[in-house]
């Protein structure tokens, strides 16, 4: 069964509608992948936040370490064993104090770096994305509906040329989201088997320093590293309580700076018991899990994969529509060719009638083929011009004498005639001799035969009147000229 070309116009016009309505489907995937980008962008948030208020105390122990060192290492504080005793104390302190800020160091700028990336830049690209793949085959829609409808078969080829294009800048958007959808659901599929991917991304990207707090968090496996190094840190704090207690009571020490030594250390026992409330693997795995678990496994990824798996069925819809396009195409061109056929038979054309091909040798050797014959029958028509213009001179020449001899005939016809009706009023007898031997044997024999025949026909004349007046005596006499008598 072959459809019409008015057939075909139809079936591409809706194929082209249902086009541009399955590209704004991919809006739906873009909700979706929006939505989840926000959580992502919430609960980082909230990460960012405990991680910065653990880093900025533990960063005031570690002011409140290298105070007491200051007022510990001052000259004239104490004398012998017991500054020494006062110093290491400090010292032990200062040390310890060091290790939280170093596993806390860059976790909350890498979170808020993280939270931006999903909130702000990671949409616009999606957008923009989608965006310019919707424009492109809004483009391409109403091209294709506008040489469908009203376009000419070079319309109809240019559009398919457009087409093309759009096709090509649809590939690397498309490949991009598709191999970013399959990244996310290989790291997703490796979630359910352990937390391998988590640690190994985390070993990649996140501070060196950070590695086993990060590594504890996400599997709650172990001892809380952090954990372990504030509790170092209360022990030298108290430590250093207890050296200041009993220099305090030798009197061997001033006291002014023992009173600033303990308010530094007890100001950092107390911000080590609020961030121990704060530590515990049950507050910050939740946070991760959330983020990776349910956000970017659960919202993220299918996102991703509905906006590439409507673009991707654009595109192959648009690359079978074009199919059909080159098969309406060639319909046209068959219902032209059987309408030129009929024109042909009718007109009683041939093939040979018609050149070959444009572009091709045969065309070539046709069109020098032709050129020749089209010379020679230029050729050949001049000189055939040429002869029938020497010919019409020829017969103009001989048409001219020919006016001129029937001009003096007839004037000699018309003399002739008159010296016939006139024999006896024509000058004297020498000039109706002359005229006579002018006008030719042939013109006095018919002078005589013209005289003889007049007076024939007088002579009847005469008789028919005499007939006449025998049977009416009242009938008008005449003469023998014809003219009334008396």
């Amino acid at each position: 069964m072959v459809c019409s070309s008015f057939a075909m116009r139809m079936i591409l016009t809706f194929a082209f509608m249902w086009l541009l309505a399955g590209t704004g489907l991919s809006y739906w995937g873009r909700n979706e992948f929006q939505e989840g980008a926000h959580k992502v962008y919430t609960l980082t948030t909230d990460l960012q936040i405990v991680f910065k208020e653990l880093n900025q105390k533990a960063i005031s122990i570690e002011d409140n370490a290298a105070t007491s060192q200051e007022y510990a290492t001052a000259p004239g504080v104490c004398n012998g064993t017991a500054a020494d005793a006062l110093i290491a104390g400090t010292g032990a302190f200062k040390a310890a104090a060091e290790m939280p800020v170093q596993l806390l160091d860059g976790l909350a700028p890498l979170l808020g770096m993280v939270g931006k990336l999903f909130e702000e830049r990671i949409p616009v690209f999606i957008d923009w994305g989608i965006g310019l793949v919707t424009a492109f085959m809004g483009l391409t829609v109403f091209f294709g509906l506008w040489s469908i409808t009203c376009g000419s078969t070079a319309r109809r080829k240019s559009m398919i040329a457009f087409s093309a294009v759009v096709l090509a800048l649809m590939c690397p958007l498309i490949a991009f989201e598709l191999t970013l959808s399959v990244v996310l659901s290989d790291f997703c599929v490796s979630l359910e088997d352990g937390d391998s991917s988590l640690l190994v991304m985390a070993n990649d990207y996140g501070p060196k320093a950070a590695y086993p707090l990060v590594s504890f968090y996400i599997t709650c496996n172990g001892t809380n590293p952090l954990a372990e190094e504030i509790d170092a840190t209360a022990d030298t704090i108290a430590l250093l309580n207890g050296t200041t207690v009993a220099l305090e009571q030798g009197r061997v020490c001033r006291d002014s700076s023992l009173f600033e030594i303990q308010d530094a250390s007890l100001d950092s026992s107390n911000t080590i018991r609020s961030m121990s409330e704060n530590i515990g693997c049950s507050v910050i795995n939740p946070l991760v899990a959330g983020i990776f678990h349910n956000v970017i496994c659960g919202s993220v990824v299918p996102g991703i994969y509905k906006i590439w798996a409507v673009q991707l069925s654009c595109a192959v819809s648009l690359w079978v529509l074009l199919f059909f396009v080159q098969a309406e195409i060639l319909t046209r061109e068959t219902e032209g060719r059987l309408e030129l056929a009929k024109q042909e038979q009718r007109l009683g054309l041939v093939p040979s009638s018609f050149l070959p091909r444009k572009g091709t040798a045969k065309r070539r050797l046709h069109d020098k083929k032709k050129r020749k014959e089209l010379l020679a029958e230029d050729k050949k028509l001049a000189e055939e011009l040429a002869a029938t213009n020497e010919e019409r001179a020829r017969d103009e020449v001989a048409w001219a004498l020919a006016d001129q001899e029937a001009v003096a005939e007839a004037a000699a016809e018309e003399k002739r005639k008159w010296l016939v009706k006139n024999p006896r009023g024509f000058g004297t007898g020498e000039e109706r001799r002359e005229e006579t031997l002018r006008l030719g044997p042939g013109g006095a024999a018919a002078a005589a035969a013209a005289a003889k025949e007049k007076a024939a026909k007088a002579r009847q004349r005469k008789k028919r009147l005499a007939a006449k007046r025998t049977f009416d005596p009242d009938a008008e006499r005449t003469d023998g000229d014809g003219k009334k008598g008396s």
